[in-house]
């Protein structure tokens, strides 16, 4: 094990330097979030439909549930179990009864969905493209209007993604984008809703009022990216002898920093970032998804399942299933070579019914997540392939 290690590569990286924060942080004016909810409308193709800043995806998943949640008869929200628990949480604070589902596979998503919906009759139904990779739900959306489902996707893991030719986060209701350190655009924070025109009287009856839930704290933008920036640092030379005091920082500030910034909206800064991020963004698409074509899988493994209708934009590859030693040994080798490969599943799943819950406790139990991001070295690649394949 190398003890004084070099700064580890993480399993999603950012592409904005140092210098794009300078530039952006100088100055900042409201009009750079109506410029980058503008640029960020183009860039989807949307026509009917508007753009709202929020202080995360969690904040913007709040809001398209309740713009349906606060006047329907029934309030339960279907999902699928794999997911994050601020998804979990934003159901339960908008006052939703959450119905989870086990992942269908790709060849079975609509038939199978349909039937939870029958059985369950929910008022919305939850996408998530995950990973990068979207589900094709274009079958299932006259199904659900013919049924009063409310659809909302899930882009958090996928930005440039499609469904056939168009593009994800267009076909919903609703779609949610998150800007956090670890999403396809980095912001250190930040996430938008997209809302069918047609649902915005909705969202302001259920209490949206310009900018959502923590608008008078955008004046603090600035310490929430300066503390964001300190985090990452923390997090990403943590390894060996030398990452002692930052693991130190991490456990003893870690999570505060992380719950002020959940509560700053996006501002003029981060927006003015986001629109000089967004007008890169397709090369870097390019380069993850050249990456995420050069990972090797080991006999009896494989990436993550996809219709072959679909068009990933990858965020991070994941793949198995491995024996659980395996798993073990890939996680210990790659912080040798400080890099961040191995199983950070979502601690939730395992504590559901594993009779209704097989995939999700698979995919959290054998499977591991993989970097592929624009940081990457052809040499790092090489590497992780070894870590793969090695026995």
């Amino acid at each position: 094990m190398k003890l004084f290690a070099s700064k580890c590569i993480d399993t999603v990286e950012e592409f904005w330097t140092q210098k794009d924060w300078s530039d952006v942080t100088s100055f900042g004016s409201q009009l750079h979030i109506q410029e980058f909810c503008v640029n960020f409308s183009e860039y989807l193709g949307l026509s009917n439909s508007i753009v709202i800043p929020c202080s995360t995806g969690e904040e913007a998943l709040y809001w398209a549930l309740k713009s349906v949640l606060f006047n329907a008869i029934s309030k339960k929200v279907l999902v699928c179990g794999f997911n994050c628990s601020v998804v979990f949480r934003s159901v339960n604070e908008a006052g939703g009864e959450l119905i989870k589902f086990d992942r269908p596979k790709p060849e079975d998503y609509s038939a199978a969905i349909m039937a939870l919906i029958l059985n369950e009759k929910p008022s919305v139904l939850i996408i998530t493209h995950f990973f990068g990779a979207p589900e094709d739900f274009s079958e299932l959306i006259t199904f659900c209007n013919h049924h009063g489902v409310f659809i909302i996707e899930d882009c958090a893991h996928c930005l440039g993604g499609k469904i056939k030719d168009l593009m994800v986060g267009t076909l919903a209701d609703a779609s949610i984008f998150s800007f956090n350190y670890d999403k396809p655009i980095s912001l250190l924070g930040g996430g938008l809703l997209v809302l069918r025109t047609c649902y915005e009287p909705n969202l302001i009856k259920s209490g949206y009022l310009k900018g959502g839930l923590y608008k008078k704290r955008q004046k603090y933008e600035k310490i929430s990216v300066f503390l964001m920036m300190k985090w990452l640092y923390w997090r990403r030379n943590s390894t060996g002898i030398m990452g002692i005091p930052n693991r130190i920082l991490l456990r003893l500030l870690g999570n505060h920093i992380i719950h002020f910034n959940r509560k700053i909206p996006l501002g003029p800064i981060r927006s003015h970032l986001g629109v000089i991020l967004l007008s890169r963004y397709k090369q870097v698409q390019e380069i993850r998804n050249n990456n995420a074509s050069r990972i090797c899988f080991p006999h009896q493994t494989t990436g993550w399942q996809y219709a072959p209708t679909v068009k990933p934009a990858w965020l991070k590859q994941k793949c198995g299933p491995f024996r659980l030693q395996d798993i073990s040994r890939i996680e210990r080798t790659a912080r040798d070579h400080s890099l961040r490969i191995g199983n950070f599943n979502w601690p939730d799943i395992f504590s559901e019914d594993s009779t209704s819950n097989r995939s999700n406790m698979e995919f959290a139990k054998h499977w591991i997540d993989i970097p592929v991001h624009q940081n990457l070295t052809d040499s790092h690649l090489q590497t992780i392939n070894r870590l793969l394949h090695d026995e």
